[in-house]
């Protein structure tokens, strides 16, 4: 027999060769006729033995992230939902769920993790009840009444077109630890907003979150109002020069937030909107960061 990453070689070289050999591209019938008619070509190109299923769906995300909306992406990916998650592991090196997070085993919803914009980590209004629990087949390792969720919403450039929720599924119930923080933000290459909240952080620990707000410096809106921080995690975003939005309570004393951004040259420079809230009231230090935020323009020290 084969040592076992040859096998997985030979194995991935087949899987290949079937999926692009039959891989056929489904257009929704909602998609404006310019894009069903440059799908049906791609649709030809699957056909095409000589270019690799990466390829091919890398093509199909890059046209239609271009030229439609996100919901259109959505319905697409959903309606080829086999063809791309044959081509997960040659995308993410790792095995199909790493492409299509589990969402809302009830319903039974799947969303394409790039499509992500928005992650909103909260458990508040999203425990799973004992009839939910006992009608959810998927959901049987679920604890009932002790089940943290995470809300992912999927917005385009104007409205939100879909919202979900990514449950734990893999142990018993208990806060979003982070393991799972690091996995969905890893899905979630397009993740554009990110918020947390007090009752779903217990134990993710400020260097966790150091780490992966480290690893997402594309999220340009981000929302701590309810996890503490400290100097570490004060002076990478205020370092960071696409943030535009953030809301933050400080676990520091107020002149330690001073001391912080006096290290910087030019503290949070492009940011639209700034909300510190400190743990202590001190009115003249409140005013000296004023003083070193003067190209805010929408600013708040409290």
């Amino acid at each position: 027999m084969a040592p076992p990453r040859k096998r997985q070689r030979i194995q991935a070289q087949q899987t290949d060769a079937w999926a692009t050999k039959t891989a056929k591209v489904v257009v929704p019938r909602t998609m404006a006729t310019r894009s069903m008619t440059a799908l049906s070509r791609m649709e030809s190109l699957a056909s095409c033995r000589a270019m690799g299923i990466t390829e091919i769906v890398w093509m199909i995300l890059e046209y239609l992230r271009d030229n439609s909306d996100i919901g259109a992406l959505s319905q697409a990916v959903r309606v080829n939902r086999l063809f791309f998650n044959l081509a997960a592991p040659y995308l993410w090196c790792g095995p199909p769920v790493s492409a299509l997070l589990a969402c809302d085993p009830q319903r039974r919803k799947t969303i394409y993790g790039p499509m992500v914009r928005t992650l909103f980590f909260s458990t508040k209004g999203s425990r799973i009840s004992k009839d939910d629990w006992a009608s959810t087949a998927t959901s049987k390792r679920i604890r009932p009444g002790a089940t943290t969720a995470a809300n992912l919403s999927v917005w385009d450039q104007k409205s939100e077109c879909d919202v979900c929720q990514w449950h734990r599924t893999h142990g018993p119930g208990g806060s979003v630890v982070w393991p799972e923080l690091r996995k969905i933000g890893q899905d979630c290459t397009g993740l554009r907003e990110f918020m947390l909240t007090r009752d779903a952080t217990p134990k993710i620990t400020k260097r966790d979150l150091l780490t992966f707000l480290r690893g997402r410096e594309f999220v340009d809106r981000i929302d701590l109002a309810s996890k503490p921080t400290d100097a570490k995690i004060l002076h990478h975003l205020a370092s960071r020069e696409n943030l535009l939005e953030l809301i933050c309570c400080w676990n520091l004393a107020p002149r330690a937030v001073v001391e912080v951004l006096k290290k910087i040259d030019r503290p949070f420079p492009n940011m639209e909107t700034l909300v510190l809230v400190f743990g202590e009231n001190d009115p003249e230090t409140v005013e000296e960061v004023k003083a070193l935020l003067p190209h805010v323009p929408d600013l708040g020290v409290y």
